[in-house]
């Protein structure tokens, strides 16, 4: 991958599933956008899904799923939805549920970083 690319991402942590394979991820503009873009309610819908309480377990399974395909596709690699769900087993929710809690607090972040500030008169 083109060194550039590579070195945008403004965090990079290495995450190990259950097959042994680890995906090096970078907290990116290409990854908040693609989180952002669930297409059952963008961000707070996979919110919504992920927390714990929530059992449904279809509903969890497709948002792992999309998480994932978002992860590679934002380290650019062409991947589908359905391959990207390939990918992952059982024993890697709590591997997605780590990544997206540090998705979650790299969206706070940037929200905080891009609000308006008030103007004080």
């Amino acid at each position: 991958m083109n060194d550039v690319v590579e070195n945008a991402a403004v965090v990079k942590k290495e995450y190990k599933l259950a097959s042994g394979k680890i995906l090096e991820v970078g907290v990116n503009f290409r990854s908040l956008l693609l989180m952002t873009s669930y297409p059952n309610g963008g961000f707070e819908g996979l919110q919504k899904i992920m927390k714990k309480e929530n059992d449904n377990m279809q509903e969890k399974i497709e948002a792992c799923g999309y998480m994932i395909y978002c992860l590679i596709r934002s380290a650019g690699q062409e991947v589908t939805v359905e391959e990207a769900q390939m990918m992952i087993g059982v024993e890697d929710i709590g591997t997605l549920f780590e990544v997206f809690e540090d998705y979650k607090k790299a969206m706070e972040q940037f929200e905080k970083k891009t609000k308006p500030k008030k103007s004080q008169k």
